[in-house]
């Protein structure tokens, strides 16, 4: 007696369900775990206690972060083009607030053509500068700014207009949905997250 052969089970879905049982799991993305991981160190070294060895093991987490960046053209991505809020950086001028107690809540606009930089006080009032931006023709990654006007509003003491200063650049060596990380034309980094 000739036995039939079993028939394959059906790509189909069963019962009306949405997925098949007999469908086997979809492989985790290695790569996307990889990212993952290094986003998650990057952040976890960024909040680490200041030392000389903390740019250092910042570095080298974004030195590989930056081969698995999903914006390759970041200077033109529409990810950039965002409210950002500052996680850590290395610019002096931002962290003489930071360090004193004086700021917590830095934020980076950047849209088509502008940026604006804002330090905003605990006490009230704030630092901050706005200007232009492009994206560089020969970097797919740097995107050229100038300062054109700065704010220094003291509260209830007044507000004051004061010399803008600053221009160069920037590479967004890492950008997706929710982590920006630049290198700067003075050696300073900066890594972000945006605001929702």
């Amino acid at each position: 007696m000739v036995k039939s052969k079993p028939k394959a089970q059906s790509s189909r879905p069963l019962f009306g369900l949405s997925w098949n049982p007999f469908e086997k799991p979809a492989k985790p993305d290695p790569t996307s775990e990889v990212r993952m991981k290094l986003k998650t160190q990057l952040l976890e070294r960024c909040n680490m206690e200041e030392s000389r060895k903390k740019r250092q093991l910042v570095e080298e987490t974004i030195q590989e972060l930056a081969k698995f960046s999903v914006a390759p053209e970041a200077s033109t991505s529409p990810l950039l083009k965002r409210e950002w809020k500052l996680v850590w950086t290395t610019e002096k001028e931002i962290n003489f607030f930071i360090e004193r107690g004086w700021s917590d809540g830095i934020t980076q606009t950047l849209s088509e053509e502008n940026l604006q930089n804002m330090i905003p006080f605990k006490r009230g009032g704030g630092f901050g500068v706005s200007g232009f931006i492009r994206p560089d023709e020969s970097n797919p990654l740097r995107t050229q700014f100038k300062f054109q006007t700065a704010t220094l509003d003291l509260g209830k003491f007044g507000s004051y207009s004061v010399p803008p200063v600053g221009e160069g650049w920037f590479d967004t060596v890492y950008l997706d949905d929710d982590l920006r990380v630049d290198l700067n034309s003075r050696n300073d980094i900066l890594v972000c997250t945006p605001i929702f």
